[in-house]
């Protein structure tokens, strides 16, 4: 029987990082092992893992306060909000961001407030997650519920800047990677279509890093930074950092 906090790689799925736990922890391999707390797969980072008869306390940490820090591009929307989804008839060409206008805003972002799920969620309404109603286009039959959360902190921690090209390949790399029925092959030509419209040789990624209430989405947050600077924000990647008293 343990607690332990555990590393889930960048674009693996939930069901494979316990596989590649009970691989790379035989004395595992027979007991039962559950996580306290998702991640999409375009998200890494702590994961806590609870094994044995400590299966049973996994209500004890769904509540816990969790730190992450978040990588964004400018110019691009998704029908996610991050990279893993279908570019938006909206999208921009690639666009950098003032810097202090960027530093002035999350700022507004430490609140608490009521932040609707995203279309693309598991959260369950009528009996279906979201993400079923999103892909049957029937979203405008239901009412979109949200969750109170709070940001305890916020802020802007730096940028850098990718050669283009090397950058799309990586990126159409991860996609084409996660495994399950997450639409990716589709969601790769969108993207590939998308660089081939633009003219620019490097991408400006920016990360800030946000203090916040379990159940708080990061996607949303960088959607709505976005959405208040006038420009369109994609999450390129999440990593979580702690959850409660455990970090990396």
């Amino acid at each position: 029987m343990a607690i332990i906090p555990w590393n889930k790689k960048y674009t693996e799925t939930l069901a494979e990082t316990l596989k590649r736990f009970r691989f790379e922890k035989p004395e595992y391999e027979h007991e039962k092992v559950t996580y306290a707390g998702r991640l999409d797969p375009m998200a890494e980072g702590l994961l806590i893992l609870l094994t044995g008869n400590d299966v049973h306390k996994k209500e004890d940490f769904l509540g816990l306060d969790k730190v992450y820090e978040i990588d964004f591009i400018c110019g691009p929307s998704t029908d996610t909000y991050d990279v893993l989804g279908l570019i938006n008839n909206d999208s921009e060409n690639l666009r950098q961001i003032h810097i202090d206008k960027l530093e002035k805003e999350v700022k507004n972002y430490i609140k608490k407030y009521k932040q609707p799920y995203p279309p693309y969620s598991s959260k369950p309404v009528n009996g279906k997650p979201l993400f079923m109603w999103a892909r049957e286009n029937r979203l405008d039959e239901i009412k979109i519920p949200y969750k109170e959360v709070e940001v305890y902190d916020i802020k802007y921690i730096g940028h850098k800047h990718r050669n283009i090209s090397s950058f799309k390949e990586e990126m159409l790399y991860g996609i084409r990677s996660v495994r399950g029925d997450f639409r990716q092959n589709d969601i790769a030509d969108t993207w590939y279509n998308y660089f081939e419209t633009q003219k620019t040789k490097s991408i400006s990624i920016y990360t800030i890093r946000v203090h916040a209430s379990s159940g708080t989405y990061m996607r949303s947050i960088i959607q709505n930074i976005g959405k208040s600077l006038c420009i369109n924000a994609c999450t390129l990647k999440i990593t979580r950092t702690s959850i409660g008293d455990y970090s990396f």
